[in-house]
């Protein structure tokens, strides 16, 4: 029994859909000849089967959604034996685990500080530390 896989597509493309099966079970299949339709989130493509005889069991249905490399079918003779299919079982696709946002506490308004009281004597330079250590950190030199 030669198992027929999920091709991978690109790097990217992780998954695919199975839109459409072109042969149906027991139908004889060749080696490159299309088999089935997926769809992934670029394009619809055809796969061509890697194994020639009979389609003996499709595993994945039309609609699923499966990882790249799924064995999605088995092709052998008519006369062989399938083997047990539940080391076949198609796994859940990766997606990211749903949790819901934690709801967002309404803003109480907060009291602002009030603003220090400075002596005005003390206020026309303590104004200007600031712009020099303001102008000091946003030096840029001319290789940036």
């Amino acid at each position: 029994m030669q198992e027929i896989r999920l091709p991978q597509m690109g790097q990217s493309v992780e998954e695919a859909t199975i839109t459409d099966w072109l042969k149906q079970e027991g139908d004889p299949v060749a080696a490159g000849e299309p088999i089935f339709v997926i769809q992934t989130d670029k394009a619809e493509i055809e796969c061509e089967s890697t194994a020639a005889g009979t389609l003996r069991k499709i595993l994945v249905a039309e609609g699923e959604e499966v990882p790249v490399l799924t064995v999605v079918a088995l092709v052998g003779g008519t006369e062989e034996a399938l083997p047990d299919l539940a080391q076949y079982a198609v796994p859940a696709p990766q997606s990211a685990p749903e949790t819901p946002a934690p709801a967002a506490a309404p803003l109480a308004a907060a009291p602002a500080p009030a603003p220090a009281a400075q002596p005005p004597a003390l206020a026309p330079a303590t104004a200007q530390a600031p712009a020099a250590a303001t102008a000091a950190r946003n030096f840029v030199s001319p290789r940036a």
